[in-house]
């Protein structure tokens, strides 16, 4: 039986090129995958730490943060790194710096000793000066504020609102912190004639470490789902070239649709899952029911007939899956992150978003709630949302504080339990 790709569908004419749009993949047959005889994992982070530890891991993540912004040649050497000009600034950049972390660090430690229905204040504010720490290596002189453009938070929520629907609330994107961070993750700007708006329910379903809870209570399904990674070899050919297992979720087929290069890159693939149990330590039946498998439509030759194109294949799957693609900061078997696209129920624009993005958006919509909204916030406290928002309050800030503390050092870092 010969297997027709979706490339040569379309050159053939069985598809067009404007039915990909809704296409099940699971309709088209698939080939059957090259051979191989040897493999090895691949984790999509270059730098990826994995630090063992008996503390408490936000302990581990301050101290390391404070490396930096408590020692001062420390600091200034990150600050230089980062070829932030002129030099004569280095110091006055060190000393912002130094005072984000302390703020940082201060509010997050208070934080932890309020109760949940107030926390997401100072939780809030601990986000905005590591923002701010981050952002200062990056852009010096906007977050001094000598550019002429506002410092302010990016967001707002409008508190003289009458709504009471949970499921309607959200926060609006303007000028300030928020855009330049969204942009610094996604690389995607946010203009200033451009209207977003953020719903909370829908960035709630991006946080991993509420994701059943998310999904206990009805609100839809988790948006971040985790791939597996393998480097495979046939050294009769001198060709290398990954195979990819994608969870098998329900809007797999729509996510491809919205990026389209993955699939003009990669072809979904028939594989033993005998074989695949091995590299990728799970169970056949496991593989069989909850993955899809894909490989390189063109392998790459071998580096002097010897040496494996690391860098070169782990870059081909980054810029197939930009701008979507995202660190697994965890030490459970997943080699990276997908996080499938937010739409603007206003604009039904489609845009990036991170577990990190929807973390800090979240917590300014609940500190806004302490703030304007207290006696609204009470009564989402007696009803559904309020075990979500607790765990939410309770488990996300080691999270995003191990998410920024990545983005600041560079070293993406997974603390084990000794």
């Amino acid at each position: 039986m010969q297997y027709a790709t979706i490339d040569k569908c379309l050159k053939a004419g069985l598809i067009k090129q404007n039915q990909m749009n809704g296409l099940n993949m699971t309709q088209i047959a698939k080939p059957n995958a090259r051979s191989f005889d040897g493999w090895m994992r691949l984790p999509i982070s270059k730098h990826l730490v994995r630090q063992y530890t008996i503390n408490d891991p936000a302990y581990d993540l301050w101290s390391a943060l404070k490396y930096y912004s408590e020692v001062e040649e420390v600091g200034l050497h990150l600050i230089q790194t980062k070829g932030l000009q002129p030099q004569q600034l280095q110091q006055e950049i060190f000393d912002y710096f130094r005072a984000f972390i302390r703020q940082a660090n201060s509010y997050y430690e208070s934080a932890k000793l309020l109760h949940y229905r107030s926390s997401s204040l100072l939780y809030y504010y601990s986000f905005l000066n590591l923002v701010k720490a981050y952002l200062l290596l990056e852009d010096p002189q906007w977050i001094m504020g000598r550019t002429g453009h506002a410092v302010t938070h990016g967001l707002t929520y409008r508190p003289s609102t009458t709504n009471t629907d949970f499921l309607l609330e959200a926060v609006r994107v303007n000028e300030g912190i928020f855009p330049k961070f969204y942009e610094a993750q996604t690389n995607r700007p946010l203009s200033a004639t451009e209207t977003v708006t953020l719903n909370i329910k829908e960035m709630l379903g991006y946080p991993s470490d509420i994701s059943s809870e998310y999904q206990l209570t009805g609100y839809g399904n988790f948006k971040i789902f985790s791939p597996l990674v393998a480097v495979v070899t046939d050294q009769s050919q001198n060709l290398a070239w990954t195979i990819i297992a994608i969870p098998a979720i329900a809007d797999l087929d729509n996510f491809f649709n919205l990026q389209p290069k993955f699939l003009h890159t990669y072809q979904e693939i028939e594989i033993n899952k005998q074989m695949l149990a091995q590299i990728f330590n799970k169970d056949v039946p496991e593989l069989n029911y909850n993955f899809r498998f894909f490989q390189d439509i063109t392998p790459i030759p071998l580096i002097n007939n010897r040496t494996v194109p690391l860098a070169q294949l782990r870059q081909k799957i980054v810029d197939t899956l930009n701008p979507y693609i995202g660190t697994h900061y965890y030490n459970d078997n997943a080699d990276f992150d997908l996080a499938f696209p937010y739409q603007d129920p206003v604009t039904s624009i489609w845009l990036p978003i991170t577990e990190g993005l929807s973390i800090y958006v979240t917590m300014f919509y609940l500190s806004s709630l302490v703030r304007y909204r207290p006696n609204y916030l009470e009564t989402l406290l007696n009803h559904k949302p309020a075990w979500l928002i607790e765990n939410f309050v309770t488990n996300t800030p080691q999270v995003f504080l191990r998410i920024m503390v990545s983005k600041i050092t560079g070293k993406e870092i997974i603390h084990l339990r000794r």
